[in-house]
């Protein structure tokens, strides 16, 4: 990205312009662009993408078809790529006033997206990945937005020139009358780049950014900084080049200084955080740590695990088989559900002890300690604390004696209670509804359930009520069956 914008600002110089990179300097002192060029997202790739794709759809030399190209590659990096690329079709319209050239813009597009859109919409069965509705894509969350691009903006106040600066441009185009189509190719850039900009604000405020500070603004940066460069670059004044430079380094270098203050650490604002500070080196170690203990714990079964939010990476530093992300991010049903409270962005849907069933996770991972925790439901992995959701007997009878592994054998436990039930029958039923879910439909033992059923039914619970909790964790088993054959996991 700093290449291009570098290239471009030495193309240009004459006896009127310097050819200063003013956006390629600002860029390069841009926080969050330092950030997220080895974030290892697809942050910087698709800010690439589009930026080549506007330049060259806004060129003199009007490459139609690797404008197209450019712009389906932005759309497989990240889905709001359509977004711009429909910009880009009205745009070439206008400029060229030609349907044949639009189409054919078109068509090399589909020729490159289409084709991963069938795969996607065969095999996941949408035409849009997964992570647009796990991040609320489906819905609006405008109050939410506001709070992230105010927040972005307040602190990179700088890029804010761009408005004044393509009112610049505009005036320019009017006054010489060069906003036809063949007009100089500045003015035409400034409308291109101003189109994809207004699409960003909308979209991202809409979706209620992310809980990531900035980075679904990264990708418009560099227009930005090349929309107030080009308005100074069209005054042909070469001191006005020289102020533009010095107050551009000036806003980046001071929005620094405001980035340390507002965002120190891991601190949020209204949900969002400075994901560099929020996952320190020393954070992501004891990530890799837990990770490498919860591997070697599993290693051979066939357990599945319910992860956390930020322990995401334990599933790579442990080489899980199967772990489920509990905002949806990894899961088709997760990312769909109805939103039950607004909070922090993208990880406002939860897995609830239905979902962790039905996906055979036999274990959820803690924060800390597990107080407040039923005690045939602890587990610890050394030290890293877990959840047991449900009692697997061949799978914990291959952990029994690792190292650091403890928890305490439920049948056992269990006729240790049947020996002393003194409870209400309400909570008896209740316990015995809970038996069932958590170990009786998981496992064939049929002498225990035959000997809890007695036990109840000598303390004067009416059979009628047993029955009806055996048929509902009957109805629930095959629920969960039905799930594993449709997944896979089984």
């Amino acid at each position: 990205v700093l290449g291009t914008l570098w290239w471009r600002a030495g193309r240009r110089a004459s006896n009127a312009v310097l050819g200063l990179p003013v956006a390629g300097l600002a860029l390069a002192f841009h926080k969050d662009m330092q950030i997220y060029a080895t974030g290892g997202l697809e942050t910087m790739a698709f800010t690439l993408a589009l930026l080549w794709a506007v330049l060259v759809t806004a060129g003199p030399q009007k490459r139609w078809d690797l404008a197209a190209a450019l712009y389906a590659i932005a759309t497989l990096l990240r889905p709001e790529g359509a977004l711009y690329t429909s910009a880009a079709l009205m745009f070439i319209l206008w400029s060229s006033r030609s349907l044949r050239t639009v189409l054919r813009f078109a068509i090399v597009w589909a020729l490159l997206v289409g084709p991963s859109e069938v795969f996607r919409l065969a095999y996941f069965g949408e035409w849009l990945p997964n992570t647009y509705y796990a991040k609320s894509g489906g819905t609006s969350n405008w109050h939410q937005g506001w709070i992230y691009t105010s927040l972005y903006f307040s602190i990179y106040a700088v890029q804010l020139l761009a408005l004044p600066a393509f009112i610049v441009v505009a005036v320019k185009a009017l006054r010489n009358r060069i906003d036809s189509p063949q007009g100089p190719v500045r003015s035409q850039l400034a409308l291109l780049v101003s189109s994809h900009i207004l699409l960003s604000l909308l979209y991202v405020t809409r979706l209620g950014g992310d809980f990531m500070f900035a980075r679904f603004y990264i990708p418009i940066t560099p227009l930005l900084f090349l929309l107030v460069e080009d308005a100074v670059v069209l005054t042909r004044r070469r001191s006005l080049e020289v102020i533009a430079l010095v107050f551009m380094l000036g806003g980046v270098l001071y929005a620094r200084e405001l980035h340390g203050q507002r965002l120190p650490g891991r601190e949020r604002i209204e949900g969002i955080v400075n994901e560099y500070k929020f996952y320190p080196p020393d954070y992501i170690e004891v990530v890799r740590r837990q990770g490498e203990v919860l591997g070697r714990a599993l290693r051979g079964t066939t357990a599945g695990v319910g992860l956390l939010s930020g322990q995401d990476a334990m599933a790579y530093f442990g080489n899980l088989r199967y772990a489920l992300e509990p905002h949806g991010l990894t899961d088709h049903v997760l990312a769909r559900k109805p939103i039950a409270e607004r909070g922090r962005p993208g990880h406002e849907r939860t897995a609830s002890l239905e979902d962790l069933l039905l996906r055979s996770v036999h274990f959820r991972m803690r924060y800390g300690l597990t107080v407040g925790l039923a005690i045939e439901r602890q587990i610890r992995f050394e030290e890293l604390y877990g959840e047991i959701v449900f009692y697997d007997r061949a799978i914990m009878d291959q952990m029994r004696g690792r190292p650091g592994v403890i928890f305490l054998e439920y049948p056992d436990l269990l006729r240790k209670t049947i020996q002393d039930l003194q409870v209400s029958q309400g909570r008896l039923v209740d316990d015995y509804r809970q038996a069932h879910l958590f170990y009786f439909i998981h496992n064939d033992d049929e002498a225990l359930l035959r000997e809890y059923r007695a036990a109840l039914l000598k303390q004067g619970i009416p059979i009628e009520a047993l029955n009806e909790v055996d048929q509902k964790a009957a109805d629930f088993r095959r629920r969960m069956q039905q799930e594993n054959l449709r997944t896979g996991r089984r």
